[in-house]
């Protein structure tokens, strides 16, 4: 967006400015010294040599550093590049002069827009942009400059990442590193480091104003006002959902910056929910990267594709570790299309727990999803809607989760006889699983195989946000050499839900293995044609044209 700025107002200090430097013998090669000022030189050899040469004039004339404050004060972009240094111990010198790249300087304007005017924004990014110093530079200089009321909050997920004497690695370290590298008539009078910068909190003696941090906590920024905060690597806080509702009280400008951590996170869920405006950071914006730095990079990094996604390619799908189902499989796996077959026919429910938990009854093809439906209420009641949907569909299987209800029996109650032989599968994910060697538990079994399946093609996922989100936070650990997946207490402080959805999907697949093999089908699928009762369209005879059922799937 185009943020309006406005450039200082020096209508007759250009002569006034000219002649101190000259006074001085100044030998600035511009139109005027104003000028020079402004356009300070980019390249890191040449503006090294003009804040040289500003330092000796400015020493030496105490109405010049009285000029040069107030233009500080009305321009933050030349603050920055006349004064600000940075830190990289990456380089050497480590010490630098902090000169802004175009990106950099568009992003600090909208910055002051945005807290000028009171808006939210939120920015996902690659590693190493500059934007947290970014942030950082913009909160000080209104701090500096300002006037009172200008009280800022800097939020990260730990307090070792935000206040650590002497680590540069925290904010309010670079914080200080900013105030002490810049000139001492540019700091605020009476400013003294000891006294004014404590733990956690700098102060500024002539306006009071403040810049305060704190850990992540479900209270965060809570009992205060603030001219905005700032959310650092927001991605990665517990209690984020909490943190984020508590401080819209405090604020109404709340710059949230992080590179991602998949999908099941606050930050993620804001990054899309179109609720807050959002800016992107990649790579590729930055002047001294290219593609050869980013090949450079992915070695460095040993190929690491969690890494390489989350640091450096802004990817939500690929930026979460022990996933199962990533995004980009789920979004695939909506347009998968296995053959259908009347002799693989599933009927699959999970029983709602306790709260906001819900019944699910999914019916499956051959693992094309045909029917489905969310229950809440009685057992009773679901018993009776599984049996109608084994029914409406001629369902070989039925299979539900076993543990700690009694649907399977009053499925099989309601069934009477059972006079089309349905066959009936009480699921308990806490038995053995049939390869106990690499699985922890059926559970484990289950979720892995219909993982294998849907990126195989061989069954179909639902296009439905919450069962792909469901999937997504189903995170498996490896322990003792063995997979296991992660409890549903876990997943439901990920998203806020039982993952009943997912647990019903994965038995609809799990419930594969009860009906026919391919093999079983064909012979039924000849019988048929040698009686012309088709039934259901086209008789296939070619055995590859039935595809992977999933009864052997490869490692």
């Amino acid at each position: 967006m185009s943020v309006p700025f406005k450039q200082p107002d020096i209508t007759g200090s250009t002569a006034k400015v000219s002649t101190i430097m000259e006074a001085n013998g100044s030998n600035l090669d511009k139109v005027t010294a104003m000028n020079a000022a402004f356009e300070c030189p980019r390249t890191l050899h040449e503006n090294m040599e003009f804040r040289v040469n500003l330092g000796l004039k400015t020493a030496r004339s105490a109405e010049l550093q009285a000029l040069l404050k107030s233009v500080c004060k009305e321009d933050i972009i030349f603050w920055i590049n006349a004064f600000v240094y940075t830190y990289d111990p990456r380089k050497n010198p480590s010490v630098i002069p902090f000169v802004l790249y175009d990106f950099q300087e568009k992003f600090i304007k909208e910055l002051c827009w945005r807290i000028d005017n009171q808006k939210d924004l939120l920015i996902d990014k690659s590693r190493d942009m500059g934007v947290t110093w970014c942030v950082l530079l913009v909160m000080t200089w209104y701090w500096q400059f300002a006037g009172s009321g200008f009280d800022f909050l800097v939020g990260s997920r730990k307090e070792s990442y935000i206040d650590v004497m002497g680590n540069m690695d925290t904010l309010m370290e670079k914080i200080r590193f900013i105030i002490k590298n810049e000139p001492a008539f540019l700091r605020p009078k009476g400013f003294d480091l000891k006294t004014h910068s404590n733990y956690m909190r700098i102060i500024n003696p002539e306006s009071r104003a403040t810049i305060t941090g704190e850990a992540t906590n479900n209270n965060f920024s809570r009992g205060g006002r603030r001219r905005a905060i700032f959310f650092d690597e927001f991605a990665f806080w517990e209690c984020d959902k909490a943190a984020w509702r508590s401080s819209g009280d405090s604020t109404n400008c709340r710059i949230v910056v992080s590179t991602p951590q998949g999908f099941n996170n606050h930050f993620a869920e804001l990054r899309h929910s179109g609720a807050i405006d959002t800016r992107t950071f990649h790579w590729k914006l930055h002047p001294e990267k290219n593609d050869v730095w980013y090949q450079n990079e992915c070695a460095r990094r040993n190929y690491d594709k969690i890494s390489i996604a989350q640091e450096l390619d802004i990817s939500y799908e690929m930026s979460d570790e022990g996933i199962l189902f990533p995004w980009e499989d789920l979004k695939r796996g909506i347009h998968n299309k296995p053959n259908m077959s009347r002799e693989r026919v599933i009927v699959a429910a999970d029983y709602a727990g306790e709260g906001d938990d819900e019944a699910v009854i999914y019916v499956s093809n051959n693992g094309n999803i045909l029917d489905r439906k969310y229950l809440k209420g009685s057992a009773d009641g679901l018993a009776a809607e599984c049996v109608a949907m084994i029914n409406k569909y001629s369902a070989q299987v039925f299979i539900c989760d076993a543990i700690g209800n009694d649907l399977i029996n009053m499925v099989s109650m309601l069934l009477g006889k059972n006079a089309d032989g349905v066959k009936l599968v009480a699921f308990k994910s806490n038995e053995q699983a049939t390869d106990k060697e690499k699985f922890f538990n059926k559970r484990a079994e289950c979720y892995y195989t219909a993982a294998k399946m849907l990126k195989s093609g061989n069954v179909q996922v639902d296009d439905d946000y919450t069962l792909h989100r469901q999937l997504n936070a189903t995170k498996y650990e490896t322990k003792n050499g063995r997979i296991i997946i992660i409890p549903k207490e876990d997943i439901k402080k990920l998203i806020s839900s039982s993952p009943d959805r997912a647990d019903a999907w994965v038995l609809s697949v799990e419930g594969l293995k009860y009906t026919h093999s391919r093999d079983e089908v064909e012979m039924k699928d000849r019988y048929r044609q040698s009686r012309n009762s088709f039934g259901y369209g086209k008789i296939i005879s070619d055995e590859q044209a039935y595809g992977d059922w999933g009864d052997h799937l490869d490692e």
